[in-house]
């Protein structure tokens, strides 16, 4: 009989461990909204895969959030969620990230504190308007002399009979800069709005399909990089080992003239200000849209242009440099936090006196226009704390910023009926919107065709 037991039990663990366990988290309030010092609790469970409880598995879980807060522990499950509590005493977010013990599949919830009241911690410079605007008076005096090289691109055969596409090169001995232009056929001068796009960090080369079935205008897709528009995988791979390439956004950050994403930011300007050029341009209507490093670049396009009428920035990154020096979140690239800036004193020295100016929450305080922003209270790359640091300091009245309590860097692992989107997916609808009122405008005051 005892035998026959213990060939049971092994059978039953055998059993269990086939079985795929997850941790699920839950809060008590839907919106993960909380009051600054208000306890959250976290209720953690163990289950397999028909949802049903597991009790007796080991849970590590770890505790980190703006003011410093850092703990770690273990608990075991049980038949009822088991209750971890904390809080945070300033605004910002609490993260609980919890795993199986010796798994390294995680789980995450994230709450958020009063995220209204968040300041940056990263300065404002008394000069980082005059900064600005003496770089695009040194960008506009060398585009007298740039080299601009148009080239047929290809176009996507069902919008071929639509769409007239380019690869656009602009080369002014400083800052070359890249991307593809889309273009109605038959487009009459002055009669079209502007839609710039951007691509995030990790994006090699300037084309992309999804835009022809989206815009009805002008739409530029912008290389963020110095490199052909349309490149193979194995070219890929060898450009990302390219020296102004790899690692640029940590590339001398001690220089404001060399920095890698501030050349980024300039070649922003440099492309914005050849769009405008373009004789088909309406001359008064700009949209700037993107996500991640992409809603950074779409904050840079917006600063200080009232020609830029509306801009979707989701989950921008670069935003709350100095974060980690003061225990409030940084967004990617969480600069302060790379080793060499820990461990080199005077190169950090260096950066802090630099990096203000590269820091998108000093760009927003320069945005007028309507914007549209996302976050997501569990985004590691793009930090929630950073994303509202920035959308707090927009200069814009007209605002809006989507929450996705359980979203991370694009994904919602909400899947109740009813769900909001990822943090990428806001702003198509208004944007296409706009364009119509726009094309509608340009036509009724009759500037098409002048």
């Amino acid at each position: 009989m005892r035998k026959l037991l213990f060939l049971m039990a092994i059978i039953a663990g055998v059993v269990l461990q086939a079985q795929p366990l997850q941790v699920v988290i839950t809060q008590d309030k839907k919106d993960h909204r909380y009051q600054i010092s208000e306890p959250v609790k976290f209720h953690v469970s163990v289950v397999d895969k028909t949802g049903k409880a597991v009790p007796g598995q080991v849970v590590e879980y770890r505790f980190t959030g703006d003011g410093g807060v850092d703990d770690a522990g273990k608990i075991t499950s049980a038949d009822k969620p088991v209750d971890l509590t904390a809080t945070i005493n300033v605004s910002g977010f609490l993260r609980l990230n919890a795993k199986l013990a010796g798994s390294k599949k995680s789980v995450d919830s994230g709450a958020a504190f009063e995220p209204e009241k968040i300041v940056s911690s990263t300065p404002y410079p008394a000069d980082f308007d005059a900064f600005w605007a003496n770089e695009l008076k040194l960008l506009r005096e060398r585009s007298k002399n740039m080299k601009i090289t148009i080239t047929p691109a290809p176009t996507p055969e069902r919008w071929a009979a639509k769409w007239n596409s380019f690869d656009v090169r602009l080369e002014d001995g400083v800052i070359n800069a890249t991307g593809t232009l889309i273009i109605p056929k038959n487009a009459k001068p002055k009669s079209l709005p502007i839609v710039m796009c951007f691509f995030g960090a990790s994006k090699i080369g300037g084309y992309a399909t999804y835009i022809y079935k989206n815009y009805d205008c002008i739409s530029f897709i912008m290389n963020l990089h110095d490199t052909k528009n349309i490149v193979t995988k194995p070219e890929i791979a060898k450009l990302r080992k390219r020296a102004d390439i790899r690692n640029y956004q940590y590339r001398s950050p001690d220089s404001a003239a060399d920095y890698g994403t501030g050349i980024i930011f300039r070649r922003v300007l440099r492309c914005k200000d050849y769009l405008k050029s373009l004789p088909e341009w309406d001359g008064k209507n700009v949209i700037v849209r993107s996500s991640s490093m992409g809603g950074a670049q779409s904050i840079v396009a917006a600063y200080n242009d009232p020609d830029v009428k509306l801009c979707v920035a989701g989950a921008p990154a670069m935003c709350n440099h100095f974060g980690v020096l003061n225990n409030q979140f940084s967004g990617w690239p969480r600069l302060f936090s790379h080793p060499v800036l820990v461990k080199n004193v005077d190169l950090r020295s260096k950066a802090e006196k630099v990096m203000p100016y590269f820091d998108i929450v000093n760009f927003a305080r320069g945005v007028k226009c309507p914007v549209i922003m996302s976050v997501g209270f569990i985004d590691y790359v793009c930090a929630p704390t950073s994303v509202y640091a920035a959308y707090n300091a927009l200069g814009s009245t007209n605002k809006v910023i989507h929450e996705v309590p359980m979203g991370n860097h694009g994904t919602n692992f909400d899947k109740s009926p009813g769900r909001v989107p990822g943090v990428f997916g806001y702003g198509g609808n208004e944007v296409n919107r706009l364009i119509r009122k726009m094309l509608a405008e340009n036509i009724k005051s009759g500037s098409q065709g002048k």
